[in-house]
């Protein structure tokens, strides 16, 4: 009956979740006037307003200190599914300031935004102080978020990454489907598959850190952000980027008859995926809410 309860209160917090981002880019679907009003509004010297907003960028986890001073509540940095093992003090000394799987997507988008940032407004070629005759010194972006965007995505912005991230999201996102069809007898050994793939292909990389020296567990690896080194707990992270809602709700709600709900459903789908494009692109639906 309690596995009931939490299947029906997952569902509901997540169709809750998809109905605000849905609103949202719905509204700024209809509201946004179009390229070519925006190109000649910055013609005539005009500009446009955005607002984007995001948590941030996520820092070490505070988890085992609130623990041992009996502060132990649920916080925003928790990860959106907890383990088994975590409940003991060992399991969870283990794997000390590694956050987990949602800190995970959201350093990612701000990584992406900082990027995007960082090209509007340093690009030689195509920022807006260039177009107004500003002189911009030579600057190397590289030194910012270049290499680690393609260790991340497997591109910069504005490319084929866009429509199929490869690298470190791209592997996980093939795991977590090989995952979806059975390929593994246990989450732990598609966990493993995705950290094996990640340490095989960037183990010379400088913004990738295979095993944190803080840590003790071998699931948990590191990534240098521009705002400093953060850890990871893969474990379960395979698992938890097959979405937001399981396949047994997915197959039901494909099947309704009200067409409204079901153009709603599929649009829910693929913007609550984490390993979708679209879901990771600076522009994506539901990675600006």
């Amino acid at each position: 009956m309690l596995l009931y309860a939490q299947q029906r209160d997952d569902f509901t917090n997540a169709l809750y979740g998809v109905l605000v981002a849905y609103v949202v880019e719905t509204f700024n679907r209809k509201l946004f006037p179009g390229n070519e009003f925006i190109n000649e509004l910055q013609v005539q010297g005009g500009c446009s307003i955005l607002q984007s907003d995001s948590p941030g960028a996520q820092g070490r986890s505070k988890e085992l200190g609130d623990m041992l001073s009996g502060n132990d509540v649920p916080t925003r940095r928790r990860s959106l599914k907890q383990l088994d093992r975590s409940s003991t003090l060992l399991g969870r000394a283990k794997s000390f300031g590694a956050l987990g799987y949602e800190e995970f997507c959201i350093n990612y988008q701000t990584e992406l935004m900082h990027s995007w940032f960082i090209d509007q407004q340093f690009d030689q070629h195509s920022s807006r102080p260039s177009a107004d005759g500003i002189n911009i010194p030579k600057l190397n972006l590289n030194d910012f978020s270049s290499s680690r965007l393609e260790m991340l995505r497997g591109g910069l912005l504005d490319g084929k990454a866009d429509r199929k991230p490869g690298s470190i999201i791209g592997g996980l996102a093939k795991t977590s489907n090989s995952q979806r069809k059975g390929k593994y007898n246990t989450m732990e050994e598609a966990d493993n598959d995705v950290l094996d793939g990640m340490r095989s292909h960037f183990a010379s990389h400088p913004s990738l850190i295979s095993r944190p020296s803080h840590s003790t567990s071998q699931s948990v690896f590191g990534i240098q952000h521009g705002l400093g080194p953060v850890s990871y707990d893969a474990s379960d992270i395979a698992q938890t980027d097959l979405g937001l809602v399981d396949v047994e709700f997915v197959t039901l709600l494909r099947n309704s008859k009200d067409s409204f709900f079901l153009s709603f459903t599929l649009w829910a789908i693929a913007c609550t995926r984490p390993a979708s494009p679209r879901y990771h692109s600076a522009r994506g639906c539901s990675s600006l809410i």
